[in-house]
């Protein structure tokens, strides 16, 4: 298992723990969507040869067609023209699309996983923060991430000219296929009532929301001091 600020480590004992009910798929949300996709599951693991117990093998599924569409390949014909009713082409394409990481996505929304996940990316992000709020660093910080609120964020400084350091976070889309697309983060409904009308955030105000869930001392949080 990987623990936020660790190399990969065996034996790390609060990162597995929190792994388990996702790569186990035992939370209510991945239960339902084995239940709610099981003749898909099965179509897909009759024609991969596949153990299909674990979604991890439907998201493996996913990254292929990325890399199908990526390098302009075809589709394997149980795909391209299903023979699983109710399915075609389209929606076929689409619902094993909506298993891409979904591990990583589930580990995000459970808060014991991503809480211990992003937690040192967050100090770190914080701590740059705090020095481009200084004038001590720059004013665009970029940082890519499942873990951290399931997006790819760029955290923009505001002009020198506002009265207190803000900051503002936005979305990147680096897609490989089409043109880079980035835009206003949607975030949490705890920053609603401190996000101004521009869409930043004071740097007081953000770090209040989310400092709680930072930590630096990464091997004391993974459960190996």
């Amino acid at each position: 298992m990987r623990c936020s600020g660790c190399t990969v480590l065996m034996n790390v004992p609060k990162s597995d723990e929190v792994w388990k009910p996702i790569i186990e798929d035992s939370l209510a949300n991945l239960q339902k969507k084995k239940k709610d996709h099981q003749d898909l599951l099965e179509y897909i693991g009759k024609h991969t040869g596949w153990n299909m117990t674990s979604l991890g093998r439907a998201a493996d599924l996913a990254d292929n067609l990325i890399e199908i569409d990526l390098f302009g390949s075809t589709y394997p014909d149980w795909i391209k023209h299903p023979r699983l009713v109710g399915y075609d082409f389209e929606k076929m394409r689409a619902e094993i699309m909506s298993f891409a990481e979904i591990h990583q996505i589930a580990c995000a929304d459970y808060e014991p996983c991503g809480g211990l996940m992003a937690g040192r990316w967050l100090q770190d992000i914080l701590d740059k923060l705090q020095k481009a709020s200084e004038g001590r660093g720059p004013s665009l910080v970029g940082y890519a991430s499942v873990f951290l609120y399931k997006n790819k964020f760029y955290f923009q400084k505001k002009n020198k000219k506002t009265p207190a350091p803000a900051i503002r976070l936005l979305n990147h889309d680096p897609n490989p296929i089409d043109k880079h697309v980035i835009y206003q983060a949607k975030l949490s409904n705890k920053f609603d009532t401190k996000i101004q009308s521009d869409g930043f955030i004071l740097l007081e105000d953000f770090v209040k929301i989310v400092g709680s869930k930072a930590y630096s001392k990464w091997r004391t949080a993974c459960g190996i001091a």
